[in-house]
């Protein structure tokens, strides 16, 4: 989408909020899936693009266990 303008760049985001983001979550349906059904989408297996990319925006975060 953000190759085909049809969304904005993290870089554009990232200046107007003035924040450095964590990264970028892909559009996947499996995100609302998991919300309705109440699981976790990051325990996915097989996992998905968009459980991979939010694990990776908590590790950078540091909330995830055994980081700071």
């Amino acid at each position: 989408m953000i190759k085909g303008e049809d969304m904005m760049s993290m870089l554009v985001v990232q200046e107007m909020l003035g924040l450095e983001l964590l990264g970028l979550i892909p559009e996947d349906a499996e995100v609302i899936r998991s919300t309705n059904r109440g699981y976790q989408l990051v325990l996915n297996q097989p996992p998905t693009l968009a459980g991979l990319a939010i694990e990776q925006a908590a590790l950078r975060g540091g909330w995830l266990r055994g980081t700071a």
